[in-house]
Protein backbone atom coordinates (compact mmCIF):
# COMPACT_ATOMS: atom_id res chain seq x y z
CA UNK A 1 0.00 0.00 0.00
CA UNK A 2 1.38 3.88 -0.63
CA UNK A 3 1.16 5.97 2.20
CA UNK A 4 -1.32 8.27 1.28
CA UNK A 5 -1.36 12.14 3.18
CA UNK A 6 -3.64 14.18 1.09
CA UNK A 7 -2.14 17.40 -0.61
CA UNK A 8 1.72 17.88 1.14
CA UNK A 9 2.75 20.78 -1.30
CA UNK A 10 5.03 22.93 0.31
CA UNK A 11 8.51 22.27 1.32
CA UNK A 12 10.93 23.77 4.47
CA UNK A 13 13.39 22.80 6.46
CA UNK A 14 13.87 22.44 10.08
CA UNK A 15 16.18 21.84 12.94
CA UNK A 16 18.19 18.40 11.85
CA UNK A 17 16.32 17.99 8.79
CA UNK A 18 13.44 18.84 6.35
CA UNK A 19 9.87 18.48 5.87
CA UNK A 20 6.77 18.98 3.86
CA UNK A 21 3.26 20.40 5.08
CA UNK A 22 0.11 21.12 3.60
CA UNK A 23 0.62 24.68 4.77
CA UNK A 24 3.05 27.15 5.75
CA UNK A 25 3.17 30.38 7.34
CA UNK A 26 3.79 33.65 5.11
CA UNK A 27 3.58 36.94 5.87
CA UNK A 28 0.41 36.67 3.56
CA UNK A 29 -1.42 33.77 5.36
CA UNK A 30 -1.97 32.70 8.91
CA UNK A 31 -1.75 28.91 8.61
CA UNK A 32 -4.98 27.49 10.24
CA UNK A 33 -3.68 24.58 12.65
CA UNK A 34 -7.11 22.60 12.20
CA UNK A 35 -5.98 22.03 8.52
CA UNK A 36 -2.26 21.63 8.90
CA UNK A 37 -0.17 18.09 8.18
CA UNK A 38 3.32 18.49 8.32
CA UNK A 39 6.10 15.36 7.58
CA UNK A 40 9.49 15.51 9.12
CA UNK A 41 12.64 13.66 8.57
CA UNK A 42 15.70 14.40 10.46
CA UNK A 43 19.28 13.29 10.21
CA UNK A 44 19.36 10.96 12.81
CA UNK A 45 16.31 8.94 11.41
CA UNK A 46 13.54 10.10 13.03
CA UNK A 47 10.22 10.70 11.22
CA UNK A 48 7.34 12.64 12.63
CA UNK A 49 3.55 13.35 11.49
CA UNK A 50 2.01 16.49 12.98
CA UNK A 51 -1.91 16.83 12.53
CA UNK A 52 -3.57 19.81 13.55
CA UNK A 53 -6.61 18.79 13.71
CA UNK A 54 -8.21 15.23 15.21
CA UNK A 55 -11.73 16.84 16.91
CA UNK A 56 -14.45 19.45 16.67
CA UNK A 57 -17.68 21.18 17.80
CA UNK A 58 -20.96 20.76 16.20
CA UNK A 59 -24.24 21.27 17.77
CA UNK A 60 -23.22 21.30 20.77
CA UNK A 61 -20.87 18.30 20.78
CA UNK A 62 -17.17 17.99 21.09
CA UNK A 63 -16.74 15.34 18.17
CA UNK A 64 -13.38 13.07 17.52
CA UNK A 65 -12.46 12.14 13.80
CA UNK A 66 -10.76 8.49 14.88
CA UNK A 67 -11.34 6.87 11.47
CA UNK A 68 -9.01 9.85 10.02
CA UNK A 69 -6.61 9.04 13.15
CA UNK A 70 -6.30 5.51 12.20
CA UNK A 71 -6.06 6.47 8.92
CA UNK A 72 -3.56 8.42 9.25
CA UNK A 73 -1.59 6.18 11.73
CA UNK A 74 -1.66 3.33 9.49
CA UNK A 75 -0.27 5.78 5.87
CA UNK A 76 2.32 6.52 8.50
CA UNK A 77 3.19 3.07 9.43
CA UNK A 78 2.86 2.38 5.29
CA UNK A 79 5.86 5.51 4.81
CA UNK A 80 8.13 4.02 7.43
CA UNK A 81 7.81 1.04 5.44
CA UNK A 82 8.90 2.29 1.98
CA UNK A 83 11.30 4.67 3.64
CA UNK A 84 13.10 1.37 5.55
CA UNK A 85 13.24 -0.14 1.99
CA UNK A 86 14.19 2.71 0.42
CA UNK A 87 17.48 3.38 3.01
CA UNK A 88 17.64 -0.70 3.35
CA UNK A 89 16.89 -0.51 6.93
CA UNK A 90 15.83 -3.83 7.88
CA UNK A 91 15.29 -2.77 12.19
CA UNK A 92 12.84 -2.11 14.15
CA UNK A 93 10.98 1.78 14.68
CA UNK A 94 9.59 3.25 18.08
CA UNK A 95 6.21 4.57 17.01
CA UNK A 96 4.49 7.11 19.05
CA UNK A 97 0.67 8.64 19.24
CA UNK A 98 -0.25 11.78 21.37
CA UNK A 99 -3.54 13.47 21.19
CA UNK A 100 -3.99 16.45 23.04
CA UNK A 101 -7.48 18.03 24.67
CA UNK A 102 -9.16 14.89 24.48
CA UNK A 103 -12.13 15.24 27.93
CA UNK A 104 -15.51 14.77 26.56
CA UNK A 105 -14.79 14.20 22.79
CA UNK A 106 -17.17 11.32 21.41
CA UNK A 107 -16.51 9.70 18.09
CA UNK A 108 -17.64 10.85 15.10
CA UNK A 109 -19.96 8.91 13.05
CA UNK A 110 -22.06 9.48 10.33
CA UNK A 111 -24.53 7.22 10.51
CA UNK A 112 -25.48 8.08 14.31
CA UNK A 113 -24.89 11.84 13.62
CA UNK A 114 -28.12 12.47 16.09
CA UNK A 115 -26.83 10.25 19.33
CA UNK A 116 -23.87 10.94 20.42
CA UNK A 117 -21.34 7.61 21.31
CA UNK A 118 -18.94 7.16 24.77
CA UNK A 119 -17.25 10.43 25.93
CA UNK A 120 -13.89 9.77 26.39
CA UNK A 121 -12.91 10.81 29.89
CA UNK A 122 -9.01 11.62 29.75
CA UNK A 123 -7.74 15.11 28.60
CA UNK A 124 -4.77 13.06 26.47
CA UNK A 125 -4.32 10.08 24.72
CA UNK A 126 -0.76 8.61 24.28
CA UNK A 127 0.03 5.21 23.04
CA UNK A 128 3.98 3.77 22.07
CA UNK A 129 5.16 0.71 20.54
CA UNK A 130 7.61 -0.86 19.16
CA UNK A 131 7.22 -2.19 15.20
CA UNK A 132 9.68 -4.65 14.47
CA UNK A 133 10.70 -4.34 10.40
CA UNK A 134 8.41 -7.32 9.30
CA UNK A 135 5.52 -6.11 11.19
CA UNK A 136 5.61 -2.48 8.97
CA UNK A 137 4.57 -5.20 5.95
CA UNK A 138 1.51 -5.99 7.77
CA UNK A 139 0.85 -2.76 9.87
CA UNK A 140 -2.62 -3.81 11.46
CA UNK A 141 -2.02 -5.42 14.75
CA UNK A 142 0.86 -2.32 15.63
CA UNK A 143 -2.32 0.24 14.56
CA UNK A 144 -4.19 -1.78 16.84
CA UNK A 145 -1.34 -1.42 19.16
CA UNK A 146 -1.42 2.68 18.60
CA UNK A 147 -5.08 3.58 18.70
CA UNK A 148 -6.97 0.15 18.99
CA UNK A 149 -7.55 1.13 22.78
CA UNK A 150 -8.46 4.83 21.93
CA UNK A 151 -11.07 3.37 19.16
CA UNK A 152 -12.49 0.73 21.81
CA UNK A 153 -12.82 3.25 24.67
CA UNK A 154 -15.12 5.47 22.09
CA UNK A 155 -17.68 2.15 21.45
CA UNK A 156 -16.20 2.37 17.82
CA UNK A 157 -13.28 0.16 16.92
CA UNK A 158 -15.93 -1.68 14.85
CA UNK A 159 -15.66 0.48 12.55
CA UNK A 160 -12.48 0.27 11.61
CA UNK A 161 -11.43 -3.27 11.60
CA UNK A 162 -9.70 -2.88 8.28
CA UNK A 163 -7.47 -0.13 9.69
CA UNK A 164 -6.82 -2.69 12.88
CA UNK A 165 -6.23 -6.06 11.38
CA UNK A 166 -4.44 -7.59 8.25
CA UNK A 167 -6.19 -10.14 5.67
CA UNK A 168 -4.63 -13.50 6.70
Amino acid sequence: MSPVFGELVSGFRTAGGVGIASQLSTSSMVVREERDLRLVVRERGEVSLYCGRAADRSDGRYLFFDGALAFRVRAFLDLLASLSEDAGYGGSWDVGVAVTNTHGVSSWDGERASSPGTEYDAERYEQVTRVPQLELEKPGSATDRLVGELLRSLGNASAHTDLLADPE
